[in-house]
């Protein structure tokens, strides 16, 4: 590329800084041969000056109008940055629930909302969080919703989990006394765990149906509800991920909340 037309290129991308250049160069021109002449033609002067000026703003306005877009570029891109980088989808909910431990004991909690079926898998995360002191609301299957389903496994589970929280969780539940639990009726499919409302973990529940001759389970059960196998993710307050789910694990809790009796611990 020859040097007129590399000057064509950048005159073409940077014609307001040309322009302020010549218009100076102008204004200085006439003012110096009016100067020379003896002639005090103000308005002429006054006139190139203005309009010099009017230049400098075109391209000062021009400039933040780059920076914003420049600005809003590298946001969007440090968000989805952050996106890849925290956010993470774990094979089994059992794992997911191993890195949620590992969040705590390094930044604390001091609230936390559970949508479980049996809390079973779970209780590792309550007992972490109790013994830091955060409050902590479960919301767990009822027996009689898996007892109806087919799962004898799962009300064996659920009754054993309420029935033993007091003594699983000891002096650090009976000291705090920030631990609530209900139980809801209708059939629960996600679970879920919230911490401070920065960091969300969402997981399913299947139900798998199963030959009595073959139930991994019970030899009563017609339907097996897994969840600790299951894929879970891990994402973070700030992502579209979070924001997402979010609104679905808000949608349950909210009807939960409103629809489950009180379990006494």
């Amino acid at each position: 590329m020859g040097k007129l037309a590399r000057f064509w290129k950048d005159f073409q991308s940077n014609w307001d800084t040309y322009l302020i250049i010549i218009g100076s160069i102008t204004v200085g021109v006439v003012a110096f041969v009016l100067s020379t002449l003896g002639q005090k033609n103000v308005t002429a002067v006054l006139s190139l000056t203005l309009t010099i000026l009017a230049l400098v703003a075109i391209s000062i306005r021009r400039d933040r109008q780059i920076d914003l877009k420049t600005e809003h570029s590298i946001q969007e891109t440090h968000g989805m940055i952050s996106s890849l980088v925290k956010n993470k989808a774990f094979e089994q909910q059992c794992d997911a629930y191993r890195f949620l431990i590992d969040v705590i004991k390094q930044d604390g909690a001091k609230e936390a909302v559970f949508l479980q079926y049996s809390s079973k898998t779970c209780l590792d995360v309550v007992r972490v969080l109790v013994k830091r002191g955060a409050k902590v609301t479960i919301y767990i299957q009822h027996e009689d919703t898996a007892a109806s389903i087919g799962s004898q496994a799962q009300v064996r589970r659920i009754v054993d989990t309420t029935e033993g929280l007091r003594g699983d969780l000891g002096a650090n539940l009976l000291r705090l006394d920030k631990l609530k639990v209900y139980k809801y009726r209708t059939p629960g499919s996600v679970s879920g765990i919230r911490i401070d409302n920065r960091v969300l973990c969402m997981g399913w529940y299947t139900y798998e149906s199963v030959a009595q001759t073959i139930s991994r389970v019970s030899a009563s059960d017609s339907v097996e509800v897994s969840g600790h196998d299951v894929a879970a993710l891990v994402v973070w307050k700030g992502t579209s991920e979070f924001e997402a789910l979010n609104k679905t694990f808000s949608k349950l809790e909210e009807n939960y909340r409103g629809n489950s009796e009180v379990v006494q611990v």
